[in-house]
């Protein structure tokens, strides 16, 4: 019984931290919200800065999809067929063209998709780096990241037609 109860612990114990981590994650995101409603200039450079400001990011774009080149563009087709945020390591090109050299090779990334000004196509991408390799990696939620990108959505202006 005790071995049992040691790890019913173990587990109420992790249960608990990520409760914490979450209600951390929360409270930025809505400190990002309302620094968002305050600012008057919606250009892509200022939801790069606030961004930058908020969370615990080394790097962050927002790179409209057409200033993308040619073979980032066809790197990332098959992400955007399905955008659900990407988390993990990037091809080489594609974090050049993102980040320069803002985010070594042996960093990772987050892209989150984004319709622009109620758009109902992609029109730009939001591009996380952490210096770290594990710092965004494919095992962990993008429930927070979908919101980021939904607020970035928001933000920014419609697309021009």
């Amino acid at each position: 019984w005790r071995s049992q109860a040691n790890r019913h612990r173990q587990a109420l114990d992790r249960l608990h931290q990520v409760a914490e981590e979450n209600a951390v994650a929360d409270r930025l995101l809505h400190d990002f919200c309302q620094v968002l409603l305050a600012t008057g200039d919606r250009s892509r450079e200022t939801l790069e800065r606030l961004i930058g400001e908020t969370f615990e990011v080394d790097a962050s774009r927002v790179v409209r999809l057409g200033d993308l080149g040619q073979a980032s563009a066809k790197q990332l087709a098959g992400w955007l067929d399905n955008p659900v945020p990407h988390c993990g390591r990037i091809a080489d090109a594609v974090r050049d063209e993102l980040f320069g050299q803002a985010l070594a090779q042996t960093g990772s990334a987050a892209l989150i998709a984004v319709s622009a000004g109620g758009s109902d196509r992609i029109t730009h991408v939001v591009a996380l780096g952490r210096h770290a390799p594990d710092g965004f990696n494919p095992a962990q939620g993008t429930h927070f990241l979908d919101q980021i990108g939904e607020l970035a959505a928001a933000f920014l202006p419609a697309p021009e037609a």
